[in-house]
């Protein structure tokens, strides 16, 4: 059994088709599924990261984008460090739909609970129909960091995880502080 510092509960959000499954299978486990299945429910995947001298135990929990299983999943936001919320840079409705899901999410998560906003299929970006600086400005607009990634080809997936990682531990050290 592999030891750890600290044990964070990742949640990963965003339309239907974005690319979550993905980007956490291919940090995961390095794997890429080219056929797009809709995730039912939850998806899970543990994986303990190193970040400076701390282990920790990243959960990543996959959520369906189906709008129908809001009420469902809204108990998967209890207890979440980090919330990535993830859209397509090829698809403009779900780029649309982020402000909407990160007031959505914040209504459910817990006080303190932290955002990344995350524009997957950068390996298309040929069909690029969201701009970097407009995602960028909207992430600052909300609050969060904003980072690019690639699930098919790894670019930049290592990074969403890591980033989340530095914030649990960023988290964790203000709370510690606070007592």
């Amino acid at each position: 059994m592999e030891t750890f510092d600290v044990a964070a509960k990742i949640l990963l959000v965003g339309l239907p088709g974005v690319g979550k499954s993905n980007l956490m299978y291919q940090f995961s486990d390095n794997v890429f599924f080219s056929e797009y299945n809709s995730t039912v429910g939850v998806e899970f995947k543990p994986k303990v990261v190193q970040h400076g001298d701390r282990k920790i135990k990243l959960q990543i929990w996959d959520i369906a984008g189906k709008e129908k299983l809001r009420a469902i999943l809204q108990s998967y936001y209890k207890g979440a460090a980090v919330v990535v919320i993830v859209f397509d840079i090829t698809n403009e409705e779900s780029f649309k739909k982020v402000p909407e899901i990160v007031s959505s999410a914040r209504e459910m998560a817990d006080e303190g609970t932290r955002f990344i906003l995350v524009g997957n299929k950068l390996d298309l970006s040929e069909e690029r129909v969201v701009k970097f600086y407009e995602a960028k400005t909207l992430a600052q607009d909300l609050g969060m960091l904003y980072l690019e990634a690639s699930a098919k080809d790894g670019l930049g997936v290592e990074t969403i995880f890591m980033e989340a990682a530095g914030l649990v531990l960023s988290s964790q050290a203000k709370k510690t502080e606070d007592e």
